[in-house]
């Protein structure tokens, strides 16, 4: 293994791009790495830089053409169903292993081949409570459904559990002046 600055040094290490003076920058000052730029940004403004900033540039307005300001998860097996995911832990008293508190986990839908799109959702799962796994509490499928509190949803938002709503709760269409109103039902859909 290649170890640089192994007396633990307050000095800097930097690998350029073709045209990226910082393409990799480590900064042993606050002990981070920041790719794409050479300062860690502020966490909400409070004293400390982050272990890992990734810099971009990119005046793109377009959400599907993001790609000069991006993080990009891959898993490389093609199999269907498999996902890649960011997972939140805090480390173990002896940092082996680390522990899960939330993840965000995209599965995609079929067999990959080459130079097509995968269908995907995205799961969202928190820790509930001290000692307790992650578990699922949200998904948005690849037709665009919303569920909480469930993994198949099957209307636009499905919601499974008690909901508290303050302020006004429009059902239907309502303009300037009136509109159409909507249904409720109780019992199921």
């Amino acid at each position: 293994a290649v170890i640089f600055n192994d007396a633990g040094a307050d000095v800097d290490f930097r690998v350029e791009g073709d045209a990226d003076p910082h393409l990799i920058f480590a900064d042993a000052s606050v002990d981070g790495v920041v790719i794409g730029g050479s300062t860690g940004t502020q966490f909400n403004a409070v004293a400390g830089a982050a272990k890992l900033t990734v810099i971009g540039s990119s005046a793109s307005t377009n959400v599907l053409g993001n790609t000069g300001s991006a993080l990009q998860i891959v898993n490389t097996d093609q199999t269907a169903l498999n996902t890649a995911g960011l997972h939140f832990s805090r480390a173990d008293t002896d940092e082996n292993p680390n522990f899960a508190g939330a993840s965000i986990v995209a599965q995609f839908g079929e067999t990959q081949t080459t130079s097509q799109y995968p269908s995907a959702s995205l799961s969202f799962l928190t820790s509930t409570a001290h000692q307790h796994a992650p578990s699922f509490k949200m998904t948005l499928t690849a037709a665009g459904l919303l569920g909480l509190g469930t993994s198949a949803p099957s209307v636009p938002l499905h919601v499974v559990g008690a909901q508290l709503t303050t302020g006004i709760l429009s059902l239907g269409s309502v303009g300037a002046t009136g509109g159409t109103a909507g249904e409720v039902y109780f019992g199921g859909v």
